[in-house]
């Protein structure tokens, strides 16, 4: 009978400790905020990096020359045709790096009538030019910003050549040369969310940004 009883004492204290171990079902952690902007930002470089490959293939005057950097926006979008502007998200590519993420916004439309989506490339050829956009954390742009828009004729290897700078629009159907320079702004995506429009100043003899 001792035996017995000792035999369903010992039972009785292995479902006890069984009943108190920790459970192991709970669910596993939800990404945290820097985790989900990592993941953002790879889509971003992947997107940047195809952008740019393609930029070279469309009009090789954008992967020769001096080039100091390149600020690349994979989808820059029109908000409302006529009445808000474009804007996308991109980066900064030097030396085959992407160095930084950057915002484009526009306060009037850039694209031509009838494009809602374009691909936006800016090679920037003097150095000493992004290494201010790159301190000062913004690039306002207007007509006489020195930024010209490469066109898809005879005349557009020589255009890229002697412009500081040489915008490239494209998108599926090829390279749209007649896309506007007029009133963008690109800045730091960790400066905030500044709208270019807000933070542009007017030329008060023609009336447009700069």
């Amino acid at each position: 009978m001792k035996r017995v009883s000792i035999l369903a004492l010992v039972s009785v204290g292995a479902l006890a400790a069984c009943s108190q171990q920790p459970n192991n079902t709970s669910p596993s952690p939800t990404p945290t905020v820097a985790s989900t902007d990592q993941t953002d930002n790879l889509s971003l470089d992947q997107k940047v990096t195809a952008t740019l490959d393609k930029c070279k293939q469309v009009q090789a005057s954008c992967g020769t020359g001096d080039v100091a950097g390149y600020f690349v926006f994979p989808d820059v979008t029109n908000i409302a045709l006529g009445v808000g502007g474009a804007g996308g998200e991109g980066a900064l590519v030097e030396n085959g790096k992407i160095t930084g993420h950057y915002k484009m916004g526009e306060g009037s439309v850039g694209l031509q009538a009838g494009v809602t989506a374009a691909s936006y490339v800016f090679k920037i050829k003097d150095k000493t030019a992004l290494d201010k956009y790159k301190k000062d954390g913004q690039w306002s742009i207007g007509a006489g910003a020195g930024v010209t828009v490469a066109k898809a004729d005879a005349n557009g290897q020589g255009q890229a050549d002697n412009a500081k700078s040489v915008l490239y629009v494209f998108n599926s159907e090829g390279l749209m040369g007649d896309a506007k320079v007029d009133a963008m702004k690109i800045w730091r995506s960790d400066d905030g969310d500044m709208k270019g429009s807000d933070t542009m100043a007017t030329d008060s003899s023609t009336g447009s940004h700069n």
